[in-house]
């Protein structure tokens, strides 16, 4: 017969069975021989083939343009001058009689002439005093577009289609002092004095007709007019002598168009039925209660 085990044998068991340990899990890989010298000296030899053939390419791809510069204004730009032409208060009445064709030529950092700032100002007088001293209005921006297209109201337009005007509607060249190509610049049809003339006489003729035919209308109208007002004041009576045939509400006194009856009573809205009512009662209580009216 076997004895029960003592407190420490049971205290050791118990220990032993709930004490965890770890250890490191087998290899799974096998084990490599060792390196020699020869397997480095062909490693260092693939890296430098590696290296080769990676300046290799690099030698061979092409490399990227580099960017081009921000457009900078021509030496011959006028700052001042350009300055001027943006403000109000300035006309062109200082400029001499000619300029010359650097500075009517030279452009800003946008590609633009002072022609086109004039245009892009609306300031009609710089447009025709640049335009007489041999300005080029066919000169474009860097956005390809001509002064004509950056005007910004109408004046502005029909400065240059004077300017077309002046030389007869001419497609010529781009010769200096006129004989612009005005088609290649955008302009439409030139104006001149003697079309502008025709043009107010039109309007002073269309305008004449107007008055006059405004006139004989109501010269031709009066005896009409006088039968209709004839007709409106017989339909006037008429409105009244029905309105007077009308009774009259028994609340309010007007004259009853659309009718509404109670006992005997005859009213003009429903209003004036309950109002009535209200009223017709009070005046029964006092009656009833010996006050009187």
């Amino acid at each position: 017969m076997t004895e029960a085990p003592s407190f420490a044998e049971t205290q050791a068991v118990h220990t032993r069975l709930a004490t965890i340990r770890f250890s490191a899990p087998p290899s799974l890989l096998p084990s490599l021989p060792p390196t020699t010298n020869t397997d480095n000296n062909n490693n260092n030899n693939n890296s430098s083939s590696r290296s080769s053939s990676s300046s290799d390419n690099s030698a061979l791809s092409p490399s990227l343009p580099p960017s081009p510069p921000p457009p900078t204004a021509d030496p011959d730009w006028d700052v001042a001058l350009a300055t001027l032409i943006l403000e109000k208060s300035f006309t062109p009445s200082f400029l001499p009689p000619s300029l010359p064709p650097s500075l009517l030529t030279s452009r800003n950092e946008e590609g633009k002439t002072l022609l086109h700032l004039a245009a892009e100002g609306g300031k009609e007088g710089w447009i025709e005093a640049l335009l007489l001293r041999g300005a080029n209005p066919c000169l474009l921006d860097l956005r390809d577009r001509p002064p004509y297209f950056l005007c910004a109201n109408k004046g502005s337009r029909d400065a240059f289609r004077r300017a077309r005007g002046r030389e007869g509607g001419r497609e010529g060249g781009e010769g200096g002092g006129g004989g612009w190509d005005w088609g290649r610049a955008g302009v439409p049809e030139g104006l001149t004095e003697e079309g502008e003339r025709r043009r107010r006489e039109k309007a002073k003729e269309k305008k004449k007709r107007a008055k006059s035919n405004k006139s004989k209308r109501k010269e031709g109208g009066e005896g009409e007019d006088g039968k209709e007002e004839m007709e409106e004041k017989e339909q006037e009576k008429e409105e009244e002598m029905e309105d007077l045939r009308q009774p009259k509400c028994d609340m309010c006194g007007k004259r009853v168009k659309v009718l509404y009856t109670r006992l005997e009573f005859v009213y003009c809205s429903t209003d004036c039925v309950q109002g009535h009512k209200r009223q017709l009662l009070s005046e029964a209580a006092l009656r009833r209660f010996g006050g009187g009216l």
